[in-house]
């Protein structure tokens, strides 16, 4: 197997962030996604040990070749060497760059950061490279709550997050992770693809956010230490929830503790007893491994987590006509990551019961449960939170209706 197989390999196994470059001088390769400019050493273990000798042995033959050039050039024709720097510094304004900072607390190796960086490529190579995203994953720059402010301030470019932390602009956009706000899995995804920008789109814009698009993060589910069918199985336990009313509320309706914990404190928590059970996107979930510590999932779909690509406005109003155009292509292929990620549930939960994790299924009674428990709750959340939140609401509701239809 070559190095480019072995580091595809790895990657896809999650043995390397999907960070680092071509060693060209040694033909050593790591993951092509990988941006040297970002984080060289940490990335792609066998291949950094390399890296540094890499720049100093490419810059010394790039200094060769430089010369070898001048030595040929004079003995064709005298040209100043002044001539061949001008032109190259003519030629590199020529090919001027727009570099746009996208940070994300996705893992790289991650359907999300997969996707991103693919249309990140994609923008870059329609743009002929006029037009490049560096995207920043892994929560390098922080969790989602740091990356929505930095986003908000124009101190980052672009930011990929869950609507969990959306509320922070406006509370009412909880509603948006009602449980079970949508019938079908295609009504879902028909009202997040073509509804969700002209609902929450003066929220966004309030926040000085210009969203291209709005994204699958997935159905969320139960991962616990003990088996759990109905929501009875939860009285009285503590169950890791996300920071928003609608989860609180959620919460008390299941009779459990409800304890919001951000991930690195999730994981602490179900390996010391802090919780019992935690409520996550099945994909993520099973992705950093809390079912190795909550072994136990529940197959609730109670929750369908939507996110969102947005652009700080500052940022945007900076924007060609024609480089707001090549921004498109993170709103066409919005889609296409609804299927990754819902294909990859399922394939997750049935290989994850194949290996012997207690995966449950509901039966329609159990999953009678589950909607008895959250019966009611977006009118409840509506009305306590305002007008604007029941009209929200309503919105919503006639989105559903016209996916329907």
């Amino acid at each position: 197997m070559g190095f480019e197989a072995r580091y595809e390999a790895e990657f896809n196994a999650g043995h390397c962030s999907g960070i680092g470059m071509f060693c060209q001088v040694f033909d050593q390769t790591c993951h092509p996604r990988c941006d040297f400019s970002e984080r060289m050493l940490p990335c792609c273990k066998r291949c950094g040990a390399h890296q540094m000798k890499t720049i100093i042995f490419g810059f010394s033959r790039l200094i060769t070749c430089v010369l070898s050039i001048l030595a040929w050039a004079r003995a064709v024709r005298p040209v100043a060497p002044a001539s061949i720097l001008t032109a190259i510094l003519l030629n590199g304004a020529a090919q001027a760059q727009t570099e746009l900072r996208l940070g994300t607390a996705a893992p790289s190796s991650s359907p999300w950061g997969v996707w991103v960086q693919d249309v990140a490529d994609e923008i870059e190579k329609a743009s002929d490279g006029a037009l490049r995203i560096r995207v920043i994953g892994d929560a390098a720059l922080g969790g989602e709550k740091t990356l929505l402010r930095q986003g908000m301030k124009g101190r980052l470019d672009m930011i990929m997050i869950s609507n969990v932390y959306l509320s922070l602009i406006e509370q009412e956009i909880d509603l948006v992770s009602s449980p079970f706000l949508f019938d079908t899995t295609a009504q879902g995804s028909c009202v997040t693809v073509n509804h969700l920008g002209s609902i929450l789109g003066d929220s966004m814009e309030n926040a000085q956010l210009v969203p291209l698009g709005w994204l699958e993060v997935g159905n969320v589910i139960v991962f616990s230490r003990d088996p759990i069918a109905t929501p009875s199985d939860l009285e009285g336990k503590k169950v890791r929830i996300s920071e928003t009313s609608v989860d609180m509320m959620f919460s008390r309706r299941l009779g459990a503790v409800g304890v919001p914990l951000g991930i690195s404190d999730t994981i602490l928590s179900l390996q010391t007893g802090g919780v019992d059970a935690a409520l996550l996107p099945a994909a993520f979930g099973v992705g950093i491994g809390i079912h190795r510590i909550a072994p136990h999932l529940t197959v609730s779909n109670h929750t369908r987590l939507i996110g969102t690509i947005a652009v700080s406005k500052s940022t945007y109003d900076r924007l060609s006509p024609q480089e707001r155009k090549w921004l498109e292509i993170v709103t066409s292929s919005g889609p296409r990551l609804s299927k990754t990620i819902l294909d990859t549930e399922e394939k997750m939960l049935s290989q994850l019961s194949d290996a012997g994790v207690s995966v449950r299924g509901l039966s329609e009674g159990e999953r009678s449960a589950w909607r008895t428990a959250a019966e009611g709750i977006q009118d409840e959340l509506a009305v306590s939170l305002g007008e604007s939140a029941v009209q929200m609401l309503a919105r919503i509701e006639a989105a559903k209706a016209a996916c329907d239809g």
